[in-house]
């Protein structure tokens, strides 16, 4: 029997999907927790309290990707240190020009002169514009520095990119750097279920070296036997295939609303999925979100228009407003559709 569910969206390798979450209520610290389906670790963007985070999630965390590191964006890291400590891990931490001071300066408020063992160890990329810095943070040697740092450049702003995802970041404005960053599933292959029936070919492994043919991880030149008669791959693949880009999620983080603001995140976070965008201040207290270098929610309603995203996710609402989300929520809306 002809099983759709063999020829839609079949991945070769497995697809990695991109699953993002705030771990706290909106107005409570920043913190979004993206979970790879198909894998075994976890991302973070942003580190505040992580006390909604189970520890044998916390075991999971391979990336954190700081924005900037006001007590808010910053002040979990110690529960995640507390609970990876005995364990053989290695947590990548980006971040602005000053991370790695930062992370020193949390490892160094404790003495270690008792831990002999392996793990964890805490690799500190910081990023300043196209370089990056790496710094390796071993636990064997009390956390010092594990050799100069290493210099590295950036180009078109992508930090991370493996079988699984890209990463990139921008660079926005709080009065300090702060880092807006995107996470992009790799493209994959869709089958034309309907065409290939048309052209009465019937299911097999030969769908998986199609798709592989079609993103190029075999020679496309190859042929390949269907019910006994020869098809050229790269033909087939012209006709049964089509490359579709995975999901992308953007997280902005605290800044100020600016023309440059509105191009970075275009750039950055253009027809994403979703973007999970700031909204401390309310329209009425427009003058104080100029001030304090952050967004209102209108203002985060307009970049989420002018990048084309398909939803707005908004966080970090003030608690000034005593959890009164919903004139946030309210105000977006008047400026983008699709609000949450």
């Amino acid at each position: 029997m002809w099983r759709t569910s063999d020829l839609w969206y079949t991945p070769v390798p497995m697809r990695v999907r991109v699953h993002a979450r705030l771990v706290n209520r909106k107005d409570h610290d920043p913190l979004l927790l993206v979970e790879l389906e198909g894998a075994r670790d976890c991302f973070l963007f942003d580190c505040g309290s992580t006390d909604a985070i189970p520890k044998a999630d916390l075991l999971r965390v391979s990336h954190i990707f700081v924005s900037h590191t006001h007590i808010d964006h910053f002040c979990g890291f110690d529960r995640i240190l507390r609970n990876v400590l005995g364990h053989v891990v290695t947590i990548t931490v980006f971040g602005p020009p000053g991370i790695t001071a930062n992370v020193e300066g949390k490892l160094a408020g404790y003495t270690w002169n008792l831990i002999d063992e392996d793990g964890p160890v805490f690799v500190v990329r910081e990023l300043d514009g196209p370089r990056v810095t790496t710094t390796t943070l071993r636990c064997r040697r009390g956390f010092r520095a594990d050799g100069p740092p290493v210099q590295g450049e950036i180009v078109d702003g992508v930090i991370l990119a493996d079988d699984r995802v890209t990463v990139r970041y921008a660079r926005l404005d709080h009065q300090t750097p702060s880092l807006a960053y995107s996470i992009q599933e790799l493209p994959f292959a869709s089958i034309l279920v309907d065409r290939a029936r048309e052209m009465g070919l019937r299911e097999g492994r030969w769908l998986g070296e199609l798709q592989e043919a079609a993103i190029g991880t075999i020679d496309p030149d190859r042929t390949i036997e269907i019910d006994g008669q020869v098809h050229s791959l790269a033909k087939l693949a012209e006709n049964l295939v089509r490359i579709k880009p995975g999901r992308r999620v953007a997280y902005v983080a605290d800044t100020v609303f600016s023309e440059r603001t509105l191009e970075a995140v275009t750039d950055l976070a253009g027809k994403a999925d979703d973007l999970y965008c700031e909204a401390n201040f309310q329209e009425a207290d427009a003058d104080k979100a100029g001030a304090y270098f952050h967004l209102t929610a209108r203002q985060a309603a307009t970049l989420a228009l002018h990048a084309r995203v398909r939803r707005l996710i908004l966080f970090h609402v003030s608690r000034k407003y005593h959890g009164d989300v919903r004139t946030s929520l309210a105000e977006a809306s008047e400026v983008f559709a699709r609000v949450e």
